[in-house]
């Protein structure tokens, strides 16, 4: 019995080191695939760091991988997953810097900025960004060897650029391309992000001096089972390639897309037609040449605007590739934001008085949003035109001017220096979340929400420009026909 009990025992324990190996081999292969940024910077502490990413390489959406707070004793960390090498931004406020993060790596920077430039909206318009350091030196490293190459590739073109871009000159090419060669892999491996994004930064050079032969760049960068979703470099040719391919290309019959785009909005008889292009016949790259092209098409005025977002729609709910539902999902969401349909009820500024004020207050009124900072001349320029303006229309649309100051005292030293503004101010009380979803990274920018608190118009006339004659023929466009039969022709001008 004794040795029968101990058997027992022996089993148990076998078995739970079983299970033990087994929960740590799965805790590993669950994170396997995560980065960890540790990092030190003099920023002010408390300001909020976020990692983002390009969700796809198509719409350029932005997403925010994590979050993380500077420390009291100046410090920071960023930790995520991630399943391939990503090109990433650290932002701080609206400073930004780009580089590589690689699966199970980790980093240890030091992060800085002129303190003076960190304060402005648009710091970069001043030469002002963050400044990475990456305090562990590994020659491996995906961005010390992409901003080698970088570094060596702009300046073999500044001497040969003239002669490549406007001569095509064909042996300045070739001195180039064998420069280069001397130096990093250029061979195609389409596994290897590095060599790949080499690969396809070259292919720019290849489209210059062999435009007339877009056979030739297709047989070299296309004829081929990959598509490199996550390398810029191959997307951005991708993209150059292929703009407007659709309605462009000499083997694709335009009355067979008004068919299948404008009149039936049939996906699977334009998906089976444009196959017959010898540019298309791979299915995966046929299908996101067509999802692009349906993105551009958004702002033709060739093609039912409704059809398009149906075919895209279609793509979203009955695509075989994940990547794809991913970009016809980001592009019905920027859509959605930038064409009427993004509701702004919930968003709350604050006034100089520093209470919140809900958008949705203005509802049933036109309202124009009128985008500043302290340091934009341009837009302070703009106000005296506003002021105009506001005192023309006010019973037709309501003017609203949000700062952008990052510091809330400069909005409240504004409104003080300038009392003749007499419409309403408010700040954007540190949405730096709602800036990103909007893409609002530089001035001026305006909005024009309709009655229903909806975005009407995402870029709105500037004040300067267009905007008097946008509203007199918005609001009174009768009148001013009756007055003048010509003032309709000019405001289309």
């Amino acid at each position: 019995m004794e040795v029968k009990k101990r058997n027992y025992t022996t089993h148990i324990i076998l078995l739970f080191s079983m299970l033990f190996m087994l929960h740590s081999q799965y805790t590993t292969a669950q994170n396997k695939d995560n980065i960890t940024i540790s990092a030190t910077t003099p920023l002010p502490i408390g300001e909020k760091v976020r990692l983002l990413a390009t969700d796809d390489y198509i719409t350029n959406k932005m997403i925010v991988l994590c979050e993380s707070t500077i420390s009291n004793n100046h410090t920071f960390q960023l930790s995520t997953n991630i399943k391939e090498i990503t090109l990433t931004q650290m932002g701080i406020r609206t400073s930004r810097a780009e580089f590589y993060i690689v699966p199970n790596w980790n980093y240890s920077f030091n992060v800085e900025m002129d303190t003076v430039l960190f304060k402005l909206f648009d710091p970069g318009a001043y030469g002002g960004f963050l400044q990475i350091q990456n305090l562990k030196t590994d020659t491996n490293d995906i961005n010390l060897k992409i901003n080698y190459f970088l570094a060596f590739y702009e300046a073999i073109l500044q001497e040969f650029s003239y002669r490549i871009v406007y001569l095509k000159d064909k042996e300045c090419y070739d001195t180039v391309v064998q420069e280069i060669s001397k130096r990093f892999p250029t061979e195609y491996e389409p596994t290897n992000f590095y060599k790949s994004y080499i690969y396809y930064t070259i292919a720019q050079l290849d489209k210059i001096i062999y435009s007339k032969y877009p056979d030739k760049l297709y047989e070299k960068y296309f004829n081929n089972e990959y598509v490199l979703y996550n390398n810029p470099a191959y997307m951005h040719f991708f993209k150059d390639f292929y703009s407007n391919y659709l309605y462009a290309s000499s083997r694709i019959s335009q009355s067979m897309l008004n068919e299948y785009i404008n009149t039936t909005a049939n996906y699977p008889a334009l998906f089976n037609e444009v196959g017959r292009d010898h540019f298309l016949v791979n299915e995966r790259l046929r299908e996101l040449v067509i999802l692009y092209n349906l993105w551009e098409f958004t702002d033709s005025e060739d093609f039912n605007w409704r059809n398009v977002i149906s075919l895209i729609e279609y793509i979203a709910q009955n695509t075989h590739f994940p990547e794809h539902k991913k970009i016809a999902d980001n592009i019905l969401e920027i859509i959605q934001n930038s064409n009427s349909k993004k509701l702004m009820s919930e968003f709350i500024f604050k006034d100089e008085k520093n209470k919140n004020v809900k958008i949705n207050k203005l509802k049933g009124k036109w309202v124009y949003l009128h985008f500043y900072d302290n340091y934009c001349d341009d837009c302070i320029r703009e106000m005296l035109i506003i002021k105009e303006l506001h005192a023309k229309f006010k019973d037709e649309i309501t003017f609203v001017s949000v700062s952008l100051d990052l510091e809330y005292e400069q909005f409240k030293k504004f409104r003080e220096a300038y009392p003749l503004f007499d419409w309403e101010f408010v700040h954007f009380n540190d949405h730096y979340d709602w800036l990103i979803a909007m893409d609002i990274f530089s001035l001026p920018e305006n909005i024009i929400l309709n009655k229903d608190g909806e975005i009407e118009i995402r870029h709105a006339p500037d004040p300067d420009k267009n905007l008097f004659i946008f509203l007199e023929k918005m609001f009174h466009k009768e009148e001013q026909e009756r007055i003048n039969p010509m003032f309709y022709n000019r405001s289309r001008e």
